[in-house]
């Protein structure tokens, strides 16, 4: 026979003991309350007003310490601030960027001048022609590899150069291609 004290015995069902995992299970999927339509409520506030029953006036969250709504007024005063400035920085890029096209685009930088060196008379009449530029052409939209080509493709000329000077002149330096022989 053993000795020893003597446990008493309960009348009240117990519950059996619950592992880790479940307790897990229970903190992290709480019970989802219904409403009365039988629909889950939308969030947690909703599910506690659900269960609670109480009028939707009820405020979760409590009073707020000075100095924390103090220091949450501050942030959101320097986001404020923070998005204002970077509304003006992009406004002023943009009245900047439009401001130079403008400028560029004006009759200010277009093209004024059109000089051939290299032949004189009719065959620079017919470069200037070919060339296909005219009086007030902006001078960003010349491209002088495509004038050059145009030129070069003139049967008499050998070579030719093409350059945009600033700020309203295109010259063009004419190589023609040399007799072998007169007949």
């Amino acid at each position: 026979m053993t000795t020893g004290t003597r446990r008493p015995v309960s009348t009240e069902p117990q519950e059996p003991p619950r592992s880790a995992g479940s307790l897990r299970r229970l903190v992290t999927r709480p019970r989802r309350a219904r409403t009365d339509g039988g629909e889950r409520p939308a969030g947690p506030v909703a599910r506690l007003r659900s269960r609670i029953g109480g009028p939707d006036e009820i405020d979760l969250r409590g009073e707020v310490h000075p100095r924390i709504a103090g220091r949450r007024d501050e942030v959101e005063s320097a986001n404020r601030t923070r998005r204002r400035r970077f509304r003006l920085a992009a406004l002023g890029v943009a009245a900047a960027l439009s401001l130079a096209a403008a400028v560029v685009f004006s009759p200010l930088f277009d093209m004024d001048h059109f000089l051939v060196e290299g032949v004189e008379g009719a065959p620079a009449a017919e470069v200037a022609e070919v060339a296909g530029l005219s009086g007030g052409t902006a001078l960003l939209t010349i491209d002088p590899a495509e004038v050059r080509a145009r030129i070069e493709s003139l049967p008499w000329m050998a070579h030719a150069s093409v350059e945009v000077r600033w700020p309203d002149r295109v010259e063009v330096l004419a190589t023609p291609r040399r007799p072998v022989a007169n007949l």
